[in-house]
């Protein structure tokens, strides 16, 4: 029932109550007027205004106030009876896009208390800047609304109303504000508002004499005409090529400076003070982005400190991710595979009053420890733009040839080529007696098959020549199944009986000493058993089985003839490329 009487009150106050709602949001001529302040304090409030014109017995009116902010969420505004205060005093605060800018909330203490709570998204932006009004009666009616609406979007009614004199903004932990109030509208130029002074720094005086009328979406330029030069360092410390998805990434750090005629002063004025940390969101800086980016071409470099020198020379140091297509479809050689990739990077505003050089010398490309890949040459192409009149945005092209560390690679997948090699070089040295030679022909098989499909899986399909490592294996695949069908001849050439005798000039050259020496010519033996006969010694040269047997054994020995270069040949150019 009470809340209902409260509410009620409300309604028919607030037509009584003198305030002044703009019908629409402040332009950008009368944001200019403003009295500015910068918020990043988490939640702590540091600077306090005071209300210079207190109402008077017979205003109704406690505190008009407008305000306009730029900022991605949480705006906390405090309003209190004296500036020192701590976190149990009683307290307004009005927290305005909390919760991710999609909530309002009306405390009567920081942080606590919450006395009205609204849901409504979207209400701040980082961006666009955001107006607001808020309006406090001596008789504790508080409302918050948009600047040209009427009707506040939350409200509470205070029972027991606080003397307002003075207010302070903050923001949420990790998000940055820009707060303007105090602007002259309507013809009005009355300063309502003053800051409370407190002996400052020469620091402090420092960054209040540079930043409080400082635009920071203005090129700090004194003739609109001039052109800024950006100069640009790298120091890579991670290489990374995707070659299936094309992708490639360099990770280091970056040095990029340019001349802001804005942010210069004598250190002698401040102390001796000769240069200033600042955030980046306060002063301008070009917007560098990576044009052929995978991802979004903006935010290549960390949101980080700004080093600002007494002669206006701004540094940013920072952590750069470059991320980008690259057309890594030659893998003839893999994996002594290189590539060529290019970064094209530029301005994305003012690009016609702009130049992006880079800075070889204070650059460290290449040395990239623990790495699977190597760049092996950097070139640098630079397009100044316009201030050559040249009809093309100035563009800086980073150009590397990056190289597989391919040590670790060669020796998995090279390794069993080898063995593969080896062991059809060793079938035709194989007794045709035995089981060896049948059994070495299926290992070989299963080895080059079982590398093909590894081979398959971690080569890309898109290349566009087949690699020399998978030619390698499809050979010895080959090569495997000729020599399990010559040893299956050798083999039924030795173990069947032969009832009919060779031709004679085919006798006289497998008895011959020539032939014997030149093939290492013996007629293998077997122990007796009930398969096969038993071969008695050689008793004359024409025994018909042992002439077979010789002829099966000059098979395999021209065989290992024909495939030994052929082996060579493959291991030698493996190495050479």
């Amino acid at each position: 029932m009470m809340n209902v009487f409260l509410l009620v009150n409300l309604i028919l106050f607030v037509d009584f109550i003198e305030t002044k709602v703009y019908s629409s949001n402040i332009t950008d001529e009368e944001l200019r007027t403003c009295t500015t302040y910068y918020s990043r304090s988490g939640s702590i409030y540091k600077d306090f205004f005071s209300i210079k014109n207190p109402p008077t017995e017979n205003d109704t009116l406690l505190l008009d106030f407008h305000f306009s902010v730029l900022a991605a969420s949480d705006a906390h505004i405090l309003l209190a009876a004296s500036e020192s205060v701590s976190r149990t005093d009683p307290v307004y605060e009005v927290v305005i896009g909390a919760g991710g800018n999609t909530f309002c909330d009306i405390r009567r203490q920081q942080k606590a208390a919450v006395k009205s709570s609204i849901r409504r998204n979207g209400l701040l932006s980082a961006v666009d800047v955001k107006t607001f009004w808020l309006h406090i009666t001596k008789d504790g009616i508080i409302e918050v609304g948009v600047e040209g609406e009427e009707l506040p979007f939350i409200s509470w009614i205070d029972a027991d109303p606080l003397p307002i004199t003075v207010f302070s903004f903050s923001t949420w932990s990790g998000i940055e504000a820009k707060w303007y109030f105090d602007c002259q509208r309507d013809q009005d130029t009355n300063e309502r508002y003053e800051r409370i002074k407190h002996k400052m720094t020469s620091l402090e005086k420092l960054r209040q004499d540079l930043l409080n009328h400082y635009d920071p979406y203005v090129r700090p330029v004194q003739n609109h005409s001039s052109f800024t030069d950006v100069n640009m360092s790298l120091n890579t410390n991670y290489v990374n090529l995707n070659p299936k998805k094309g992708i490639v990434e360099i990770k280091g750090e970056s040095q990029v400076s340019w001349a802001d005629e804005k942010l210069v002063w004598d250190p002698i004025n401040y102390d001796g003070i000769e240069d200033l940390h600042i955030f980046r969101r306060e002063i301008w800086q070009p917007d560098i982005v990576l044009y052929n980016s995978v991802e979004n071409m903006r935010n290549i470099i960390d949101d980080t400190l700004l080093v600002v020198k007494f002669d206006g020379i701004v540094q940013w140091n920072a952590s750069i991710t470059l991320k980008a297509w690259c057309d890594a479809y030659n893998m003839d050689n893999w994996p002594r595979d290189s590539h060529t990739c290019s970064f094209m990077m530029g301005f994305l505003t003012e690009f016609d009053k702009m130049t992006l050089r880079f800075d070889y010398n204070a650059s460290k490309i290449g040395y990239l420890p623990n790495s699977e890949w190597t760049i092996s040459s950097v070139d640098v192409l630079t397009q100044v733009g316009w201030e050559k009149k040249l009809f093309d945005p100035p563009v800086l092209q980073l150009t590397v040839d990056l190289k597989r560390a391919s040590e670790a690679y060669n020796c998995i997948f090279f390794t069993p080529y080898i063995i593969v090699a080896v062991s059809i070089l060793l079938t035709f040295w194989s007794s045709p007696f035995g089981t060896i030679k049948i059994s070495l022909g299926c290992m070989e098989l299963l080895i080059s098959s079982v590398m093909l499909i590894v081979l398959g899986q971690t080569i890309p399909s898109h290349s566009k020549n087949v690699p020399f490592l998978v030619q390698l294996y499809s050979f010895s695949l080959l090569g495997s199944v000729i020599s399990i069908l010559l040893s299956i001849i050798v083999i039924n050439l030795c173990r069947n009986k032969q009832s009919k005798s060779l031709p004679h000039f085919v006798v006289w050259m497998l008895t011959s000493r020539f032939m014997k020496i030149s093939f290492c010519l013996c007629i293998p033996t077997k122990k007796s058993n009930d398969e096969y006969d038993k071969l008695q010694g050689y008793k004359n040269s024409k025994n018909i089985q042992e002439l077979w047997i010789l002829l099966a054994v000059t098979i395999d020995r021209i065989c290992f003839l024909i495939y030994l270069p052929i082996v060579i040949y493959s291991v030698v150019i493996n190495y050479l490329k």
